[in-house]
Formats: structure tokens, sequence, C-alpha cells
């Protein structure tokens, strides 16, 4: 009980900094736009490093080492694309950040199962063949989605003006992700119901 109770402090001062960084990492391409006016967006890309290095650091004390090798590689490509000019290197890390999820999502499709039936599984276990195919399927479009995201970030990064760049990756690019997550329930209900009908 005495060390339950004492790592208890630290668990929560964990998931609050970690819930801090997420934060800070959401807000980041309206800082880029406000510090690029005040004085130089280099100063975003150095804080936003130091917030990927901090967030890899709590991948890996809470045992997510996948998770926090993958924040350092995406912190070591911003470091050597800075090379490439501020404003490019500023810029690159919403490209990044989708191209990541696309690589993991797309890895559960080639070694099985699907990140998403692995998802499902924790709620029904006993997932049936209909479902993995279904989750399969999902899990594809979500690579899809991904990708064409991450080639949308990049033409934004590279030709349209800043308020607009950052009002897509830091607003309108999570409203797509929440669009395709809600809008994706409905379509389950309607293809799980079509299937029981037409195996009746």
């Amino acid at each position: 009980m005495m060390l339950s109770a004492r790592s208890m402090p630290s668990s929560a001062a964990r998931r609050a900094l970690d819930a801090l960084l997420i934060v800070v990492t959401v807000c980041y391409p309206f800082s880029v736009y406000f510090t690029e006016r005040m004085a130089s967006a280099g100063w975003s890309l150095a804080v936003l490093l130091v917030v990927i290095v901090l967030r890899a650091g709590l991948f890996f004390a809470s045992g997510r080492r996948l998770a926090g090798v993958l924040a350092l590689g995406v912190a070591a490509a911003l470091a050597g694309f800075h090379q490439l000019g501020q404003l490019d290197a500023v810029r690159l890390y919403p490209v990044l950040v989708n191209l990541v999820f696309a690589a993991v999502f797309g890895t559960t499709l080639v070694f099985p199962p699907s990140l998403i039936e692995r998802l499902a599984r924790l709620r029904e276990p006993d997932l049936d063949a209909y479902g993995v195919q279904y989750t399969r399927r999902l899990t594809l479009v979500w690579v899809v989605f991904f990708i064409l995201n991450a080639g949308l970030c990049t033409w934004a990064g590279l030709a349209w003006p800043t308020e607009y760049w950052a009002l897509y990756t830091g607003l309108v690019s999570y409203l797509l992700v929440g669009a395709l997550f809600v809008g994706e329930w409905p379509v389950r209900r309607y293809c799980r119901r079509r299937h029981e009908r037409q195996a009746s």
C-alpha cells in the first residue's frame, strides 16, 4: 500500500504533463502563426522539439517504446529539415505526424490483426469474420485518410499563407479526423444490419 500510494502522485504528474504536452502540440500551428509575426517561427520549432523529446521520455517511462522511438524519429527529422530553412521546418510537423499515423495503421495491414481490429477486440474479444473484414477495411480507410491529409498539409505548407496553413493544420484537419471518427459509426451499424439480413 505504501508503494502504490507513493507512485500515485508520480503517475498523476506524468498524466498531467502528458496532457499539457498534447495541448502544446495541438496548438503548435497557431503558435507558428503568432511567433512568425512577433519574432521568429524558429522559436516555435525549438519549443516543439523540446515537447516532442519530453513526450518521447514519457512514452519510454510508460513502457511504450515504439511510440517513444517514433517521437524521437519525428524530432530528428524536424531538426534535419531545419537546414532547409525555418519556414519549411516549422511547417513540416503536421506532414510527419500524418505519415507516422499512416505507417502505424498500414503496418498492421501487412502484419495483422489490423489496428482497428485490435481496438475492437478490447470490447468484443470474440469478433466474428465479418467484424475482422470490416475493421481491416476501416483501417485501410484511415491509412488513405492520413496519406491524403499529409498531402494537403504539404501543399498548405509550401503554397498557402501562414494563417491558412495554421487554420487547416490546427483546426480543419482535426475536424476532419473527428468527422471520420463520428461518421463511421452510422456506417458501421448500417453495414452490420445489411450483413445480418443477407446472412439470415
